[in-house]
Parts: C-alpha cells; sequence; structure tokens
C-alpha cells in the first residue's frame, strides 16, 4: 500500500466502523512517490496476470471433469467409442495447456521445472522485493509471461471451440446435453 491516507472500514452485523489511518513512508528511505506507484502498478499487472491464469485452470479442470463424467457415463452404452474418443482428445489437450500454466506433477516444487504461475509468483517476489522502482528486467520478464499467457489463453480457446466442441456433438449425436 502507498503512503497515504486511508479510512478502514469495519462491517458486524449490519453495523458499520471505520476509522482513518495514515500510512507513513519508511523514514530510513528516500523513495520517491512516483517509485512507489511504479512499483505498486506492476504488482497489480502481475497479479492480474495471475488471477488470469487461476481462471483458465479453474476451466480446464471443469471442463475435464464434465468430459470424464460422460466418459464413465456412457461407458457401456452404444455411444461409448465416439463420446470416449472425442473425450480423450479433448481431455489431452486440456491438460497439455494445463501443464504449462501449474505443475501438475506429484514431485517436489524443487523437483519439477517452474511453469508459468511459478514464474509469475517468483516474479511477484523480486517486484516487490525492495520499495522502489522495478528494474527494467522485471518489465521485460512480465512482458515475456504475459505474452506466453496470451499464447495459452488462445491455444484453450481454440481447444475448447474446436476438441470440446466435437466432444459436445458426440455428446449431442448420443441424444445427451453437452458439457461447458
Amino acid at each position: 500500500m502507498l503512503p497515504g491516507n486511508y479510512t478502514v472500514r469495519l462491517t458486524v452485523d449490519g453495523t458499520a466502523y471505520e476509522q482513518p489511518l495514515e500510512i507513513v513512508p519508511d523514514p530510513r528511505l528516500d523513495t520517491p512517490a512516483e517509485a512507489l506507484q511504479e512499483q505498486l502498478d506492476l504488482l497489480l499487472k502481475i497479479r492480474d496476470r495471475l488471477s488470469d491464469t487461476n481462471k483458465a485452470v479453474s476451466r480446464i479442470r471443469k471442463i475435464r471433469s464434465q468430459v470424464e463424467d460422460w466418459e464413465k457415463r456412457v461407458k457401456d452404452t452404444d455411444a461409448a467409442e465416439p463420446v470416449q474418443s472425442a473425450g480423450k482428445e479433448a481431455r489431452e489437450a486440456l491438460t497439455a495447456i494445463e501443464t504449462e500454466l501449474v505443475d501438475t506433477t506429484t514431485k517436489s516444487p524443487l523437483m519439477a521445472p517452474a511453469r508459468l504461475f511459478e514464474k509469475l509468483n517468483a516474479l511477484t517476489e523480486f517486484v516487490a522485493s525492495a520499495d522502489g522502482a522495478p528494474p527494467k528486467q522485471g518489465y521485460e520478464v512480465f512482458d515475456e509471461l504475459s505474452i506466453r499467457l496470451d499464447d495459452l489463453l488462445e491455444t484453450l480457446d481454440g481447444v475448447i471451440s474446436s476438441k470440446v466442441r466435437a466432444f459436445n456433438e458426440a455428446i449431442d449425436a448420443a441424444k445427451l446435453p453437452p458439457v461447458g
């Protein structure tokens, strides 16, 4: 939080309590307010990209779970082969994207390669490590990770519009309700 005057608000059982609060700069530092604002701005951008990553992972897991449920439901029916075949393609494509976004292994985090989510988290720590404007490298890494995330989100949309759609068409051909 940047130095300045704020109001703290707490609501309990419908009753609101407010208290003024002043955050003062660290007296040991002479960091200009603009530098702190730059740091906050980049940290907020990183937070937003982490949220985008989390939303994509949640979306992937929700769709994959629905696909798996349908594969189980049609297991012993005439529709099993086309539904399971389309489901397998959709699941594999979704899993490939998920493994680029987050570590899905059960290994120790120290032994697994860092995925996009872990890299964004590390960037947060790097940018927040000192009270001052982020270095040029912080912006460069953020831009690189953001481009990679945008590419993965675009790929995810493509998988949903193609492979998940094909799966839904197999479900529809079997006269079952779609996924998504």
